[in-house]
């Protein structure tokens, strides 16, 4: 499994999918704002989410994007 990783302006979802493009085709299809495709890494979405978890915006799946966050999700993605 991995990782899919969107945006919305300063906010970051996190989906788990085996088909990132396909399931970025059908989040993208079924928001009702603009979303982008951060990019996809094989680290565990629950061990990031663990790590940020000061940054959850209240009762959402949605993670404000800080800088750090920011830092750290590029180097997950590059590396894969």
């Amino acid at each position: 499994m991995k990782t899919l990783i969107v945006t919305h302006g300063g906010l970051v979802r996190f989906l788990v999918t085996n088909h990132p493009v396909y399931r970025f085709e059908k989040l993208q299809s079924q928001m009702p704002v603009e979303v982008v495709m951060f990019g996809v890494t094989d680290t565990k979405s629950k061990d990031i989410k663990l790590r940020f978890a000061s940054n959850q915006v209240t009762a959402s799946e949605w993670y404000r994007l800080s800088d750090e966050l920011e830092q750290y999700l590029s180097t997950l993605v590059r590396q894969s």
